[in-house]
This record gives structure tokens, C-alpha cells and sequence, in this order.
């Protein structure tokens, strides 16, 4: 992965072959390992079993406190779209987090399930 993703150049001076060796050197040790030689918490790494079916989770406090607490546009991971997302005014930012969280619910359906004028 360091290969495809060149995260190494940065790393490294291109100029100097050993500087180049060492850290491709490192990277590549570095993926040798196994998912079970780690632990989380103490507990070691496994696979999930064929037929394991994931429980549906559904939010939990700390979430809805969350979604009252932090403002819906800042929120979002991507600095970008929390730029975008924070010019928004208020009826603007409902109706995109209606539509984000409907998809493929059109526009004007989103509209409508906030109580928005379709024709806005």
C-alpha cells in the first residue's frame, strides 16, 4: 500500500538510494504482520464467523445528544463540506440533511418532509 499510495517520497530523500532502502525498508516490515499478532483492549483480533450477522444499531444517547448539541453543519467529517454546509442558513441546512439522509429521495420530497415550499 505505501508503494501505490507513495506516502513513502515523503519520508525519504529521493537523492539518497540508502535514505530510499531504509524507509521502503520500514514500510514494508510494517505490513508483514498478521491481523491476529494485534490487540484492541487486550483482546486479540479475529475474524468475524461465516453466518455472523451484525445486530442493527441504532443511535445511542451520546448521539442524539450529539445532533442537539453540535450544530448539523459541523458535523461532518470533511472540512470542505462543513465550509459549504456552514453557509447555509438554517431552512437550507434542514433540507440538505433531509436529503442526505433520505438518498435517493428527490429534492422535492425533502422539501416536503421538512415543511418546506417545494417551488424554494
Amino acid at each position: 500500500m505505501a508503494m501505490v499510495e507513495r506516502a513513502w517520497e515523503q519520508e525519504a530523500d529521493l537523492t539518497d538510494d540508502h535514505s530510499v532502502r531504509r524507509v521502503r525498508g520500514q514500510y514494508a516490515r510494517q505490513g508483514c504482520d498478521l491481523e491476529r499478532d494485534h490487540q484492541i483492549c487486550g483482546a486479540s483480533i479475529g475474524y468475524i464467523p461465516e453466518g455472523w450477522e451484525q445486530p442493527d444499531t441504532v443511535p445511542g444517547p451520546e448521539d442524539l445528544v450529539i445532533s442537539l448539541l453540535v450544530p448539523c453543519a459541523q458535523q461532518f467529517e470533511t472540512v470542505p463540506v462543513r465550509y459549504v454546509a456552514g453557509r447555509l442558513n438554517e431552512q437550507e441546512q434542514a433540507l440538505a440533511r433531509a436529503w442526505s439522509e433520505n438518498h435517493p429521495m428527490t429534492w422535492p420530497k425533502a422539501s416536503n418532509r421538512v415543511q418546506q415550499d417545494e417551488a424554494q
